[in-house]
């Protein structure tokens, strides 16, 4: 599968499980940015990842983005200026991506394992430099367009 046929299935996907547009809108730029050949899609729980599809999961790789981004991440309210605000909505965004990805049960139970371990994987992007200011630029500029493109609908 060519790269533009993921995208394209990825947006496809998006479309049929009718994601919420803060949903849809994070995982379309992480892919824009080229974001999915960092994730590992949904870690520990690769259950979930579209294997047969040879994809990893798109709420994966949305919320790996999220935490590269960290309290820079545009689609912040203004109010969660901390690390601990920031991991708690990208943590929020991820279980209402599990709800519109069809995992109401699961929704909850993974919620919590993230409250309670993705500490770790939060601070190893902290200490890692991220966001880098190639991959920052690139996000505003997804978000920007997302912006201008929702103005003319």
């Amino acid at each position: 599968m060519t790269r533009e046929d993921e995208i394209e299935l990825v947006q496809l996907i998006l479309k049929q499980i009718e994601a919420r547009p803060i949903v849809g809108e994070i995982i379309e730029a992480a892919y824009a940015v080229g974001y999915d050949r960092l994730s590992d899609g949904i870690t520990l729980m690769h259950e979930l990842n579209f294997r047969g599809m040879k994809i990893k999961h798109p709420l994966g790789v949305g919320h790996d983005l999220l935490y590269a981004l960290g309290t820079k991440s545009p689609w912040l309210p203004k109010t969660a200026t901390s690390d601990t605000a920031a991991r708690r909505w990208a943590d929020t965004w991820f279980r209402t991506g599990m709800r519109d990805f069809g995992h109401w049960f699961r929704a909850p139970v993974w919620w919590l394992g993230l409250r309670i371990g993705a500490w770790h994987g939060w601070n190893c992007h902290r200490r890692n430099g991220n966001p880098t200011p190639e991959l920052l630029e690139a996000v505003n500029r997804e978000w920007k367009k997302a912006r201008i493109l929702g103005e003319l609908n």
